[in-house]
């Protein structure tokens, strides 16, 4: 845990960090966004058929186990073309990004994690809209949220934080990144001429990003490139990552709201395969530990066969997704 929490030992490295995920998304219009709310899960089918109010930034919408739809509508601006457009969408809770089909698209929550605090968002709140934008696109999606409490369930009240529509820098988010991981590497290093190195080659890049146009953040990485490219003196350590979800069927929630975690995890964890599978050096991608909701009929039904066909898929290639018996139970 040295490179963990060493890096919140660095005053310096922490604000260069902060200053340049600010300029990852740049806000271009508001959201409008309704929310309806129940103590049960509300059918997709039933969701019209609802009562909304509009909801502001910092406004409470439930309290631990309240079920919701939120509806959020906008427009990306005309001037805004052949531009990726995101939705940061934060609802102080979790949520199911569905498509008109209620087939589910991605997950987001405000739960977070250390590591969550310096990624380039806090928590997981951005929804994809447009790799290419065309720029007076009109926006209207739907997110079946829930709120599970805060640190020990079921406490707190579910407070929605925000929700606009942005522009993002893929340039810098890939500077980011990298700029993150020779952070990491700065503070894991026990070799002091090492340190020197890194510490140099990060005030070095930091210092080229002088107005972070496309040119000054092609010349900060390849600034980083000098020192995360170069080889190994010494016997190279060889690893795999495999991205893993550890979902308690029925911890501090009732056993529903186990069925809609795994349906944030499960459509997160594929979106990922889809995005990097190229980028893999192994097959497996994705580990799972339960099981159990592979292998119980009424849970299977409700979580993995209301995906669509693509995703349903997935289940079946072994080398991207396993699943591994729970030693727990």
């Amino acid at each position: 845990m040295e490179a963990e929490s060493g890096i919140y030992k660095k005053p310096w490295l922490l604000s260069r960090l902060r200053l340049i995920r600010r300029r990852i998304y740049t806000k271009i219009g508001e959201l409008e966004t309704l929310v309806c709310t129940d103590s049960e899960p509300i059918p997709f089918s039933e969701r019209s058929t609802q009562t909304y109010r509009k909801i502001k930034s910092n406004q409470t919408w439930g309290k631990a186990f309240t079920c919701s739809w939120f509806n959020f509508k906008g427009q990306v601006p005309k001037g805004v073309k052949s531009q990726h457009v995101v939705l940061i969408t934060d609802i102080g809770g979790e949520g199911l990004y569905v498509n008109d089909s209620n087939e589910p698209v991605s997950g987001i929550t405000s739960k977070m994690c250390w590591v969550d605090k310096v990624q380039s968002t806090k928590g997981k709140i951005v929804i994809e809209f447009s790799d290419c934008s065309e720029g007076g696109e009109d926006i209207d999606i739907w997110v079946e949220g829930g709120f599970n409490g805060k640190i020990v369930q079921p406490y707190g009240k579910a407070r929605f934080k925000k929700a606009y529509i942005a522009c993002c820098r893929d340039d810098i988010k890939d500077f980011y990144y990298d700029y993150l991981a020779l952070s990491f590497a700065l503070a894991a290093s026990e070799d002091k001429a090492q340190q020197k190195e890194i510490s140099h080659t990060l005030k070095c890049a930091y210092s080229a990003l002088s107005n972070y146009s496309s040119a000054d953040v092609k010349g900060a990485k390849d600034i980083l490139k000098k020192v995360l490219c170069k080889e190994n003196t010494k016997e190279e350590l060889f690893f795999t990552a495999i991205g893993h979800s550890h979902l308690d069927l029925g911890w501090l929630w009732p056993i529903r709201e186990t069925k809609r975690k795994a349906a944030r995890t499960f459509s997160n964890a594929l979106k990922n395969i889809d995005k990097y599978i190229e980028a893999a050096e192994t097959p497996e991608d994705f580990a799972d530990k339960v099981v159990q909701l592979y292998e119980n009929e009424t849970l299977r039904k409700e979580t993995i066969e209301k995906y669509p066909q693509y995703v349903r898929e997935h289940f079946s290639y072994e080398q991207a997704w396993d699943l591994f018996e729970n030693i727990f139970n």
